[in-house]
């Protein structure tokens, strides 16, 4: 992650088309302690503001502009799954918008966070471990979290790099940059900006109500422009 995008492992990257890369340094260093809280799933804690800077990925222009990094913050061993994975913290993960990159070893020998054995001796997983998994996906299946891979997250999220939005007292202009189709690019605004027909006027069919914000989604054809009417 460190030394390989100089030397000895790029030649091997680049001929097996590897371009989005671990990186430890948050994980290792941990300079986003001070910013946790309560155990939250999402760090830094959302209720302290924008105090730290916290890439989740970054672009190594070094060893080519293709390649980038995303980190972790932690290696993931809860002894708890229903305190860490509840209904309350990953709701709040949820309504803050939260994007965790999770860090756990499952196979982990040292680890029994996650298995156990049954009376046969056989290893099978934890029972709190596959109701966390079951509450995860019942949010997925509700559109409320996604659970994506990392190249499919990394892939997603360089698309929307390329996804600019100006914003006018009367509408928002999306325009997609992209040479591909943008599936699900997502905003939130404030309820209090738009009109009670401002979905159906525009013609969005995704959206839910979010706090204050209503939070909706929509594809962008390749190097599509949208305009969306506030009044």
């Amino acid at each position: 992650m460190c030394d390989g995008l100089n030397d000895f492992s790029l030649k091997l990257w680049d001929k097996y088309g590897v371009n989005y890369m671990w990186n430890g340094y948050y994980e290792d260093k941990y300079p986003q302690a001070e910013f946790a809280y309560n155990g939250s799933n999402i760090s830094p804690y959302p209720g302290y503001g924008d105090q730290l800077p916290y890439p989740i990925f970054w672009q190594n222009k070094k060893s080519g502009k293709n390649r980038y990094s995303w980190s972790t913050n932690s290696v993931s061993y809860p002894s708890d799954w229903q305190y860490y994975y509840n209904d309350s913290r990953l709701g709040s993960f949820i309504d803050n918008y939260g994007i965790e990159i999770i860090h756990c070893y499952p196979a982990h020998v040292a680890q029994r966070h996650f298995w156990n054995y049954d009376k046969d001796s056989v290893l099978v997983a934890k029972e709190e471990f596959n109701q966390t998994l079951a509450i995860m996906a019942n949010n997925r299946d509700k559109g409320l979290l996604g659970i994506p891979t990392i190249k499919t997250f990394m892939d997603h999220q360089l698309l929307l790099t390329n996804v600019k939005y100006i914003i006018n007292e009367d509408k928002l202009t999306i325009h997609n940059n992209n040479e591909s189709m943008v599936k699900g690019a997502t905003f939130a605004i404030s309820n209090k900006t738009i009109s009670a027909d401002f979905f159906e006027r525009n013609n969005i069919v995704n959206f839910r109500e979010n706090g204050k914000d209503y939070v909706f989604w929509i594809n962008l054809l390749p190097g599509e422009e949208k305009v969306l009417f506030y009044e």
